[in-house]
């Protein structure tokens, strides 16, 4: 259930000025898992080593509907009750004589969460069972084959059969906050319009958005590549081939799992030891911004033909804009888990230049020339036309490849997106003919394996863009009166 109420007002201050004013208010209430297949994620809890009561195995910070302190029931999160939205406009004639208009708005508003921000939650352990390979399958005895697909596993663990209620070793986990802050954006905007003579209306629109509580995910549990827990003590080294996967003072693909911080800070015991595997705990706390100006001229229709162009200047800035198979509560990580500013950049829809031109013009009609107007007249031709500049592009390292050997997924789930570094002076553009190479390959280098966090590419996220491109479109029609008579 949900529950809204909004009250809204307008004022006529004089004869051209308005003022237009109002409220919503919109809580949040969170959906209650009616099976329990639910967690909740603190991090008092996490920093104290604290685990749950209810369901053994799970890692610190975790608890379930049962375990003390669990918030809502089954649901995992707080009601949030105090959620208002003011919205507040104004109208001004300055001439009093109905051709130029100046306004301005405010508004804010506050976002609903679906049931599909749990679904990776309720997909993933203890409920269920996501992982597999965790290393390239090969030949050799220390990677999966098709004889033993499950060889390159840490001490090759079978993950099948699995048991609801329990962790098989390595799982992934995802964790959502007790206080889950909705999604909240304010927009603004001004804008002059002016009529010329009857037909032609030119305006000016600044429009600016600020959006806070933006959804990304944190890995708690990635793969220590320093000497010390803390990320002292200089990088370890590269393992040496054929260093047994149990090793963790050295750096391999295989060894991920053997070095993730929990695991090296709550070994369990020698019988049961603690096998845990990326934790990634729901981080809504990004910010994104949008600033454009949109120029207007417009041709009423008139003397047959209307006509009607736009080209908008923006730039949209977010610190997380996840790719479209992600979602909140994915496995889609901030690559750097503790600086998510490192993923900040241009959104994947930041086209900065868009230039729109459409109009219609019609065939007049010819007195009473019959033959002429059954032919010609009644025809339109509507062209629409439009320009955009190109979008951002994110550089990225092989699809899949842990250069950092940190075990923290990127934005697409189950693949590392880590980017490279940018050489300083040369362009990354080759501005080729049409099938050549659009980037220039060597505009980029790659950082170091096992580089660990300090090692991270130092190419910005989303920092090239894509080639321009236009679009044409054209309609042809004809009215054809079809008329009816009665006896």
């Amino acid at each position: 259930w949900t529950y809204q109420l909004y009250a809204n007002d307008v004022w006529q201050v004089s004869r051209g000025l308005s003022l237009s004013y109002g409220i919503r208010w919109e809580p949040w209430m969170p959906e209650s898992f009616l099976s329990g297949n639910t967690s909740a994620f603190d991090p008092t809890r996490f920093a104290q080593g604290l685990t749950s009561t209810v369901i053994a195995g799970g890692p610190p910070g975790f608890t379930y509907p049962g375990d003390p302190g669990f918030p809502n029931g089954k649901t995992g999160s707080y009601t949030q009750w105090s959620l208002w939205a003011p919205h507040a406009g104004i109208a001004w004639d300055p001439f009093g004589n109905g051709k130029t208009s100046i306004r301005a708005s405010y508004s804010m508003s506050n976002g609903q969460y679906g049931m599909h921000y749990r679904d990776d939650e309720g997909q993933e352990a203890p409920w269920n069972r996501q992982g597999g390979v965790q290393v390239p399958q090969g030949t050799s005895t220390t990677r999966g084959s098709f004889d033993n697909p499950w060889s390159g596993n840490p001490g090759g663990i079978d993950p099948v059969p699995f048991t609801p209620g329990t962790f098989a070793p390595y799982s992934e986990v995802i964790g959502i906050p007790y206080h889950l802050p909705v999604e909240n954006v304010g927009t603004w905007n001004f804008a002059v319009q002016r009529q010329f003579g009857n037909n032609w209306v030119i305006a000016a629109s600044y429009v600016g958005s600020e959006t806070s509580h933006v959804f990304g995910s944190q890995e708690v549990n990635p793969a220590v590549t320093t000497v010390n827990l803390d990320g002292t003590g200089g990088e370890l080294p590269l393992c040496p081939t054929g260093t047994p996967v149990t090793v963790v003072t050295c750096l391999s693909a295989a060894n991920v799992n053997y070095r993730r911080i929990l695991n090296l800070k709550y070994p369990g015991t020698l019988s049961a030891p603690n096998q845990w595997g990326s934790i990634g705990v729901d981080s809504p706390y990004g910010t994104a911004s949008y600033n454009g100006l949109m120029l207007t001229a417009e041709h009423r229709l008139s003397s047959h033909f209307n006509i009607h162009a736009n080209w908008t200047w923006s730039h949209c800035i977010s610190d997380f804009d996840a790719e479209p198979q992600s979602q909140p509560g994915g496995s889609a990580h901030y690559n750097n888990p503790n600086n998510r500013r490192y993923d900040r950049g241009a959104c994947d829809t930041d086209s900065r230049y868009i230039l729109n031109l459409t109009g219609v013009a019609e065939m007049p009609t010819f007195g009473d020339r019959k033959v002429l107007n059954a032919f010609v007249s009644g025809w339109s031709l509507a062209p629409i036309f439009q320009r955009n500049s190109g979008l951002p592009m994110d550089v990225v390292i092989s699809s899949g490849s842990d250069q950092a050997l940190d075990g923290i997924n990127g934005y697409t789930k189950g693949l590392y997106l880590q980017r490279p570094n940018c050489v300083p002076g040369v362009n990354p553009y080759l501005n080729p003919s049409r099938g050549g190479l659009y980037l220039n390959p060597a505009a980029f280098s790659i950082p170091a394996s096992g580089s660990g966090l300090a090692g991270l590419g130092n190419c910005p996220f989303n920092g090239l863009h894509g080639e321009a491109f236009w679009r044409f479109d054209a309609a042809l029609t004809r009215k054809i009166k079809v008329r009816e008579s009665q006896n």
